[in-house]
């Protein structure tokens, strides 16, 4: 792979996490432990 094309695929991926983050407005979003308790 190239420079360029992984600054792409990374971007892309930003991107898409951005999106996710803004548009959990109306969730709650929670952190579980290794035990399956909320940790946050």
């Amino acid at each position: 792979m190239t420079a360029h094309v992984t600054r792409v695929q990374a971007a892309s991926m930003e991107g898409r996490y951005r999106l996710l983050v803004y548009a959990i407005t109306n969730y709650a979003s929670y952190m579980l432990g290794t035990e399956g308790h909320i940790s946050s």
